[in-house]
């Protein structure tokens, strides 16, 4: 069973209940052509995994204070679509309760905030620059966060390659988040002080 639809820019999710249990799961499909689906989750899947190996290196080399980042990775499946009479490519993940967006491009976060999870968010989108020697930022970073188990869950992010242009944003991404970026206590014990990058004295850009 499963409750009403929601609308995203790029994919459409439903919340829906599966197996013996009944686990409460997320049922996300694209919402373009019927016969990109495929093509379309292969990439979120490719971006998520990505992404999730800059964030296993973040909690290896950051000290965090105590918060844990994960990825949410979605698994690929297939479902009847009775519309288009054939199956339809979707992706499957845990439901997050709280559901936010921390980050989709260098506007969106709030800059100078005092929640703490937003200086672990600006560490980590700081870091995944660093980690990519400049080449990358991590981006579209939603999830939930558990602030009595100070743990923040991403949902399926991305990478924009400044290099390559891979991401549908431009690389001046990276270039935007950094000329409004502070660095905190956590960017400068574990990253600015090792960077191979030349940071200015009087500003957090390299």
């Amino acid at each position: 069973m499963h409750d009403d639809v929601h609308h995203g820019s790029s994919m459409n999710m439903v919340k829906a209940y599966i197996g013996y249990h009944e686990d409460k799961v997320a049922i996300k499909w694209y919402r373009g052509s019927f016969d990109r689906g495929e093509e379309y989750c292969k990439k979120v899947v490719r971006e998520a995994k990505e992404s999730a190996r800059v964030v296993r290196a973040f909690m290896n080399e950051v000290d965090t204070r105590g918060w844990t980042v994960r990825v949410a990775i979605p698994r690929i499946t297939e479902v009847y679509s009775e519309g288009h009479d054939a199956e339809r490519t979707v992706l499957v993940e845990p439901y997050l309760s709280h559901f936010e967006s921390f980050y989709e491009t260098a506007d969106d976060i709030a800059y100078g905030s005092n929640r703490a999870y937003h200086r672990v968010i600006h560490a980590l989108l700081h870091f995944s620059i660093w980690h990519t020697r400049g080449r990358g930022i991590l981006a579209d970073l939603k999830g939930s966060v558990d602030r009595e188990m100070k743990e923040i869950i991403l949902s399926a992010p991305s990478v924009i390659h400044h290099a390559e242009r891979e991401h549908r944003h431009s690389g001046t991404g990276i270039f935007s988040f950094l000329s409004e970026h502070v660095c905190s206590r956590m960017c400068k014990e574990t990253i600015r002080y090792r960077s191979h990058l030349r940071f200015s004295d009087d500003t957090s850009l390299w």
